[in-house]
């Protein structure tokens, strides 16, 4: 009965490592915002339970006038996997914002308005830590709370069911049961 057990924490663990993504991930130019007037990029990295982003906007739609990065930092542990899809837990270490545009800096600076993630002392490539904040149109995640997703990794691509659109599943009943169609490749 040991050896069995045994057996099948290895298996279990051959699947979990099987499709534990390693290294930088890079995502395609990706239209967002209103009326698809902006557009972003993402770089995932996951190893060794490490996981970190960088979310860069860009105030164009083809990624050449950069606006503002978003940086994270989590431990991350794979669970359970079902119909090609593993879940992915992430506690965020830090989440820091920096802004590379004098506009961006101006408009987040304004007082009239709440785009600004309620911090009105902005300056041009200064981080700001923005860990549990409210940054329109995102709620950004709290340094050790812990977030519940999904990934799927086929063929060195990268998907994941929350991330870069949700960061704020605290709630493991609320876990994605899909990925989205955004990939990220090696």
């Amino acid at each position: 009965m040991k050896k069995l057990l045994t057996l099948a924490l290895i298996s279990f663990s051959s699947i979990a490592l099987s499709t534990t993504p390693r290294g930088n991930h890079y995502s395609d130019c990706h239209l967002i915002g209103q009326n698809d007037r902006h557009s972003f990029k993402m770089t995932a990295y996951m190893d060794k339970g490490d996981f970190y982003s960088a979310f860069q906007m860009f105030k164009d739609k083809s990624c050449e006038k950069p606006s503002l990065t978003v940086i994270y930092g989590s431990d991350f542990s794979l669970g359970l996997e079902s119909n090609g899809l593993v879940e992915f837990d992430h506690t965020p270490t830090h989440v820091f914002m920096v802004l590379l545009d004098e506009d961006v800096v101006d408009f987040y600076n304004d007082v009239n308005r709440k785009e600004g993630c309620g911090i009105k002392d902005w300056k041009i490539n200064m981080p700001k830590d923005v860990n549990g904040l409210y940054c329109h149109p995102y709620q950004m995640p709290t340094i050790g709370e812990t977030l519940y997703d999904v990934i799927k990794y086929d063929d060195s691509v990268l998907q994941f069911g929350g991330i870069p659109y949700s960061w704020d599943i605290t709630d493991s009943a609320n876990r994605p049961t899909k990925v989205h169609s955004l990939k990220f490749k090696k």
